[in-house]
């Protein structure tokens, strides 16, 4: 019943006239421009957990993204498609690059689809930042994202590469990995080919996207491979057991609950025990010390903030130079919201500085 549901809702959505949905994306960036107040007023008063109060906007669009099926609910190629919907109504093409590449290149066994973004206000050869994208390794692809890394290209004058790994449930542990180094090793050998410097290669992502960038650190490790020279981790995902404080205070009623995490990792790993292992889950690596450089940002209403809170502690007990910053009003997901709340763009702005500060 729940599919059946879900398959004629996605079919409505795409089949609406693209007036349709251009106007409902266009309503959604006229409602940035609305005063904070006014969405409390709207929303009916203030959500606040653990003395944090969440944004007034998110409030109201919470509201709205509860009126639709869970992503956990349905197959999962309805909630891939339901996401690249939403995502093309919330995001605004609002940065043109000099050039966009799609690519392919040969991974561990297969080939990987490859998009690199190159801005027109660089100075070649530029950084590099290859961008893992969030999706509980379960959906998300290079369309999902293409706002956020062309924010990052344009206003971190870097080019973007952009990876689609393989997913889950198709594709489980370790194939995500694989072609997250495997990218990560290509552009070692071949950064000019995008405009991009071979010695300034840094790795970042959101969720499960953060996961994988840690991962590949770890990885270039332990092989004694040279290492990126930064890592941007949005509320990354360093622990799969799910099992801080913060799965109990945000198990429910906001865009990513703890059920959903719970479907994510059932999706990911094929033994459930595997989550203990650091391989999988990088707050257990025992060693953290000579990891690159980090920025780790977290958001308050977020089953995950504690563990990514808790990665930050440890790579800085390790001595590894870090910047930690909470949002404490955004929920989990939140750069999705850049084009239609203001203060998510303020927040994804400031992450982009500390990258820029990093790399140049």
């Amino acid at each position: 019943m729940k599919d059946a549901f879900y398959s004629t809702l996605i079919a409505i959505m795409n089949h609406l006239p693209q007036g349709v949905l251009q106007t409902s994306s266009g309503l959604l960036h006229f409602a940035s421009h609305i005063p904070e107040n006014w969405f409390t007023i709207i929303s009916g008063g203030t959500d606040i957990k653990e003395g944090r109060t969440l944004h007034p906007q998110f409030q109201i669009l919470i509201q709205f993204l509860q009126l639709l099926p869970r992503f956990d609910n349905g197959s999962i190629q309805n909630a891939r498609q339901l996401m690249t919907i939403l995502s093309s109504i919330i995001t605004k093409d609002s940065y043109k690059m000099r050039f966009v590449k799609n690519l392919t290149i040969t991974g561990h066994d297969q080939e990987i689809p490859i998009r690199a973004y190159i801005p027109k206000n660089i100075i070649k050869p530029a950084p590099v930042l290859i961008y893992y994208h969030g999706g509980g390794w379960t959906f998300g692809d290079l369309d999902t994202h293409d706002g956020v890394c062309r924010m990052i290209a344009h206003e971190g004058r870097c080019v973007v590469v952009a990876v689609d790994y393989r997913l889950a449930p198709e594709n489980k542990y370790p194939a995500a990995i694989e072609d997250a180094y495997a990218v990560y090793l290509w552009a070692r050998w071949h950064a000019a080919q995008i405009d991009g410097n071979p010695l300034q290669i840094a790795v970042g992502g959101d969720n499960a996207g953060a996961t994988l960038a840690t991962q590949v650190c770890y990885q270039a490790k332990q092989e004694n491979l040279s290492l990126p020279c930064f890592q941007m981790l949005l509320y990354p995902i360093t622990d799969l057991r799910l099992s801080t404080r913060s799965y109990e205070v945000f198990r429910e009623g906001l865009p990513v609950t703890q059920s959903m995490m719970q479907w994510f990792v059932q999706n990911y790993l094929s033994d459930a025990s595997d989550a203990a292992t650091p391989e999988i889950s990088p707050l257990l690596i025992k060693d953290l010390q000579g990891l690159p450089p980090a920025l780790v940002t977290t958001a308050g209403f977020d089953p995950v903030h504690d563990e990514g809170a808790l990665y930050a502690q440890r790579l800085k007990a390790a001595d590894v130079p870090v910047t930690y910053k909470s949002y404490d009003s955004f929920p989990h997901a939140y750069i999705h919201f850049t084009d239609v709340i203001p203060a998510v763009r303020a927040a994804l702005l400031e992450s982009i500085s500390d990258l820029r500060s990093a790399i140049f």
